[in-house]
């Protein structure tokens, strides 16, 4: 795959270790970065070596999720057709890259594993 301009892609001993890496939009998930991402996932599957994948994030926030404001991106808009096909275009758009995607995790044969860090107000401990 060509450079990764959102997501850190390594291999440590037979650990494959996928980064968000866009902490100044907190990683939320831009077209983009879901297009990597997959990259990303599918090198970790077609490396023999690797038994673990280990998901993490750059910066305080693990993900804010999707990034809505991508939905009036110009990459989308060049992908479908939304005069001659409709509403019906940007839903089927969003169905393949923000639901079928996540769905790819369930069909790797390495264990996955989120490194999270816990979100915690004032005096709160983390729960071990």
């Amino acid at each position: 795959m060509s450079e990764m301009e959102f997501i850190l892609y390594e291999v440590v001993e037979r650990v494959a270790v996928i980064t968000l890496n866009r902490p100044d939009r907190r990683n939320a998930q831009n077209p983009q970065l879901l297009r990597e991402l997959d990259g990303a996932w599918d090198m970790a599957a077609a490396d023999k070596d690797v038994r673990v994948i280990v998901l993490k994030a750059n910066g305080p926030h693990f993900s804010a999720g999707h990034d809505i404001s991508a939905s009036r991106d110009r990459a989308i808009v060049s992908e479908i057709d939304i005069a001659n096909e409709g509403l019906a275009a940007l839903y089927n758009w969003e169905r393949t890259h923000y639901l079928g995607r996540p769905r790819c995790l369930h069909r790797r044969r390495s264990h996955v594993v989120l490194a999270l860090r816990p979100h915690r107000r004032g005096g709160e401990r983390p729960v071990l």
